[in-house]
């Protein structure tokens, strides 16, 4: 077989986003690569796990090179390889590179290793990307298992910090259960600004917001207060709202329709 580089010259061109010359390596032996990416990040020297890697070259890791391939360049252990790419899809993440994120997903990671997949889902719900993709990636990583990973509620409950309220409801259904402390829940997400988060324990879980009003008021956290105070009012308005358009609809259908005010017919008496 010919000659195609040293391991750094593969560490080189992924570093580079050289695909073509990372096709070289397809099905070339050498048991070095993976010692090299271990040497340098133990010398804190182009630390791999710092690569920004592109689209094309996720999909040439993910797609083109096989099992044999990754274990002729020294990834023996599948674990080391699903390594490698979470530590990219993490850098991908807080890049917002959302044309690589489809090609990390069908890469058949096994984000269940090592807490890999509770790690994503943090990179996720931290990232500054939309409310949108965070709902779908954590709707995708969640068919890998929600039952093998660690603390899901502590999750869902960084997903109400960060108001990522489409990740939370996956979250929340995926486990089964609401958060265990509501009040807690509610008072955090007052601190943070957060009607619609305010607005979705009450109306989705049934968090006692006037318990959350009282809780604020003994603990003199004003701004809180306000925020739940104002949320409430704005609840109940509509509410009223709600109910007087009900009420004007049935109303009008009345007068539209009047035999459907009329009693229900009746025999007379023999």
């Amino acid at each position: 077989m010919r000659y195609v580089g040293d391991s750094y010259d593969f560490v080189r061109a992924a570093r580079e986003n050289n695909v073509e010359r990372l096709r070289d390596w397809l099905g070339y032996e050498d048991k070095n690569i993976f010692k090299q990416l271990s040497e340098l990040e133990k010398r804190g020297y182009d630390r791999y796990d710092s690569w920004r890697v592109q689209a094309e070259t996720i999909k040439f890791f993910a797609k083109e090179a096989s099992d044999e391939d990754w274990a002729r360049w020294g990834f023996d252990d599948r674990a080391a390889r699903d390594s490698f790419l979470e530590k990219q899809f993490r850098n991908a993440i807080n890049d917002k590179r959302y044309d690589t994120f489809e090609h990390f997903l069908d890469a058949g990671i096994d984000f269940n290793k090592s807490d890999g997949w509770s790690h994503i889902i943090n990179a996720v719900l931290h990232s500054g990307i939309d409310d949108g993709r965070k709902a779908m990636l954590v709707e995708r990583l969640i068919e890998g298992g929600v039952d093998k990973i660690k603390n899901p509620e502590r999750l869902a409950e960084t997903a109400l910090q960060y108001g990522a309220m489409r990740a939370y409801t996956l979250l929340v259904d995926a486990i089964g259960a609401p958060p265990k402390n509501l009040q807690w829940a509610l008072r955090e997400a007052a601190s943070r600004d957060k009607k619609q988060v305010v607005r979705y324990l009450v109306e989705r879980h049934g968090a006692d917001i006037d318990a959350a009003i009282e809780g604020a008021k003994k603990e003199g956290f004003r701004g809180n207060r306000a925020l739940l105070e104002e949320v409430k009012e704005e609840m109940f308005a509509i509410r009223d709202l709600q109910a007087k358009v009900a009420a004007l609809t049935e109303e009008l259908d009345a007068i539209k329709n009047p035999k459907l005010n009329k009693p229900p017919y009746l025999p007379p008496k023999p």
